[in-house]
């Protein structure tokens, strides 16, 4: 009987952490996203979605590619303009227009230039937007493919969710690569 006492708590440990998930990788399963120009991760969960409304300001030559949006309401928008060299202008003029939108306020804004590990240089805005609809946390990347088009890839959600937004947003610029 005392054998059977450790074999069986070793058993009952074994059924509890096992039920807790306490065995997890602590990694979420990750998709890939590619059109043929660019490619990134993002975490599982996310759907093709339709967007809310034209997410991306700034100039009119900006093009949907794809919008992706999870049951917390976490989007990802990617959009391409084959009109602009530059993608510090993609973004100032983005700020321009949206600072220039009645009922419009953006806040907290920070700009950097980074290079992810693929070696793309990575102009990033960072921003609370807020208008009649509620308030929005964004983190925009701006940057140019291989063929010289320049696209935005932005993360957004409430700021309830800014973890969320920040965690999707860092999977996406450690992984971005050009095809």
């Amino acid at each position: 009987m005392k054998c059977i006492t450790p074999i069986l708590i070793l058993f009952m440990i074994a059924v509890v952490v096992g039920v807790s998930g306490c065995t997890s990788t602590g990694s979420s399963a990750q998709q890939t996203y590619s059109d043929g120009s660019i490619k990134f991760n993002y975490t599982s969960g996310f759907q093709n979605a339709t967007p809310p409304s034209k997410v991306n300001s700034g100039t009119n030559d900006w093009v949907d590619v794809a919008f992706l949006a999870n049951s917390d309401n976490t989007a990802i928008s990617i959009e391409k303009n084959n009109q602009l060299k530059d993608p510090s202008v993609g973004r100032a003029d983005t700020d321009a227009s949206i600072n220039a939108t009645s009922g419009v306020t953006m806040s907290n804004v920070t700009h950097t230039t980074e290079t992810n590990p693929n070696g793309i240089t990575i102009f990033k805005s960072t921003s609370t937007i807020k208008d009649s609809e509620g308030t929005v946390t964004y983190i925009t990347f701006y940057f140019k493919d291989n063929k010289g088009a320049v696209y935005s890839i932005g993360v957004f959600n409430d700021p309830s969710n800014s973890q969320k937004v920040s965690d999707t947003a860092n999977t996406i610029f450690n992984s971005l690569s050009l095809n």
